[in-house]
């Protein structure tokens, strides 16, 4: 019989944002709450937190989906259980927390089925930030522990890539934290080895630890052996599965005792289910690297997320904002155009405008939350990509590649330079081609924020050296179709490029626009 022990809302929040390195005025800035009522929280002072402020929250604080239900589960239940009768798993309480909804995705649950049946034994779930992938994680966390296998989860964080076998050992850890002793020296047979990757195991005098030594390779292969072993002894009956979030910052060590466990004999069945940024990851990662070796052996399948089809998104929205709540339907189909299928967009608008923190009077706002992980994604990137984006935000949504190229040379970039800067902001999924000669943001709000985030001088500058090719005959790179016939080098393209040009005009400058007799030349 397991005891139980539990755990505040407020000291699991404290726990949350003391490991995310923040202190509760950055917290309550990010989460757009005030510092008075986040420490409220963390000092118990108010023990049932809305719905809203859990979400903005995790958000804030980056949790994964693991985290992210241990603390809605605190929320809810004023204490998280942290010992459960042998063979539960911490996302037990996820059916019966307070959770995002969970919309379409059909394909994605299809592949998840296969995980547990008799598909491959990895299932690898990619996507942008945002697009749903750990809320999908959530939902084969309810489905593996309706069927019968125990779930084990954890998550890398981005200060935590330095971190040995992130996130096994946290996955690990946890599942040992919430088992009496008694469960764990029964879970812990076989596994001596298993200190040397948690030593504090030999300290609790739950596990001796090994009293000879062998060569380090010998030492690894025992640990991961050891590894293996535990996930046997823990399985539930149908298998254990194993719930890793933000791969995409593991390391290579990681990502080696991933690959063991896949190839280990297993008495029981062991399924891996993980998700990854596919934007932040290149060929030769640890993880790409990792991913090939698997599909190669017919191991792993991928689920790769798309945004919500709109009969998907506006299901979404019917859950986050019921029209008893919220019946104008039109500031309903603007939050749908707004968030362009991404949850992550749709569930932080909502949020927003639920918590007052957002009004909504006919003008664009993006709310902070959003605007952070959209800057986020851009500063990832080198400064050379950067300063395209920001190029490319004050030229428009749709970017000619020819004006582009223009406006670069003018910005001392070289034109191999910016090709290797369009490529790294096309994996970014920030800004993708739209045709053979022209890019465009792949989402508005994507170049609103870049807007946003310009200061006056710095907006000033980047319109001037845009209005300056235009204005000029000489600017002209001519890139003409593959399909069509080559035009003279002294004219556009085609009518499209002519729209496109007119209407980069109204974007000028006062003082540029006055300009007309330019644009008379060019236009007639």
């Amino acid at each position: 019989m397991a005891t139980v022990s539990s755990q505040s809302f407020g000291d699991l929040l404290r726990h949350y944002r003391l490991a995310a390195g923040l202190t509760q005025e950055e917290l309550a800035d990010q989460a757009g709450l005030s510092v008075r009522g986040l420490s409220d929280l963390e000092r118990g002072a108010r023990r049932a937190p809305r719905r809203e402020t859990v979400q903005l929250l995790a958000l804030a604080l980056h949790l994964s989906a693991a985290e992210r239900t241990r603390l809605e589960a605190a929320a809810r239940q004023r204490g998280v259980p942290e010992v459960k009768a042998s063979g539960e798993s911490e996302s037990s309480t996820a059916s019966s927390a307070t959770t995002l909804p969970f919309v379409g995705r059909a394909q994605e649950l299809a592949l998840l089925n296969q995980l547990l049946t008799d598909g491959p034994s990895v299932l690898l779930v990619a996507g942008e930030p945002g697009i749903g992938k750990s809320r999908l994680l959530q939902a084969g966390i309810e489905q593996a522990e309706a069927h019968g296998w125990t779930v084990l989860a954890g998550g890398c964080h981005r200060r935590s890539g330095q971190d040995l076998y992130a996130p096994v050992v946290g996955a690990l850890v946890d599942s040992l934290r919430r088992q009496s002793p008694a469960q764990q020296r029964l879970q812990l047979q076989g596994c001596a080895w298993l200190v040397r990757l948690l030593p504090e195991l030999a300290d609790s005098g739950v596990v001796s630890r090994p009293t000879w030594t062998l060569p380090p390779e010998q030492e690894r292969r025992l640990m991961f052996g050891a590894v293996a072993r535990y996930l046997t002894n823990g399985a539930g009956p149908a298998g254990t599965l194993l719930v890793l979030d933000d791969l995409h910052w593991a390391g290579s060590d990681a990502l080696d005792l991933l690959q063991a466990l896949v190839h280990a004999p297993a008495e029981r069945p062991l399924r891996i289910l993980g998700a990854y940024r596919d934007t932040d990851i290149g060929q030769e990662d640890p993880l790409a690297l990792f991913a090939a070796d698997l599909t190669r052996e017919g191991r792993t399948s991928r689920a790769l997320l798309a945004p919500l089809a709109e009969a998907e998104a506006t299901a979404l929205l019917a859950e986050l904002l019921p029209e008893a709540v919220d019946g104008d339907l039109h500031l309903r189909q603007h939050l749908l155009e707004r968030a362009g299928g991404v949850p992550l967009f749709l569930v932080s608008c909502v949020q927003a405008l639920l918590t007052g923190s957002l009004t909504w009077n006919g003008s664009s706002h993006v709310p902070w939350t959003l605007r952070e992980a959209i800057l986020q994604r851009a500063v990832a990137l080198p400064q050379t990509a950067q300063q395209v984006l920001r190029l490319a935000a004050v030229i428009g949504r749709r970017v000619p590649r020819a004006l582009l190229a223009a406006v670069a040379v003018r910005a001392d970039l070289a034109e191999e330079a910016m090709l290797d800067a369009l490529e790294r902001c096309g994996r970014a999924r920030l800004l993708g081609e739209a045709s053979e000669d022209a890019y465009q943001f792949t989402h508005d709000l994507i170049r609103e924020v870049l807007l946003a985030d310009l200061g006056t001088a710095r907006r000033a500058l980047l319109h001037r050296r845009v209005s300056r090719p235009l204005l000029s005959p000489s600017w002209l790179i001519t890139m003409p179709r593959a399909t069509s016939r080559k035009r003279p080098s002294s004219t556009w393209s085609d009518q499209e490029t002519l729209r496109e040009r007119a209407m980069l005009r109204q974007k000028l400058p006062a003082p540029t626009a006055r300009r007309s007799h330019g644009w008379r030349r060019w236009d007639g």
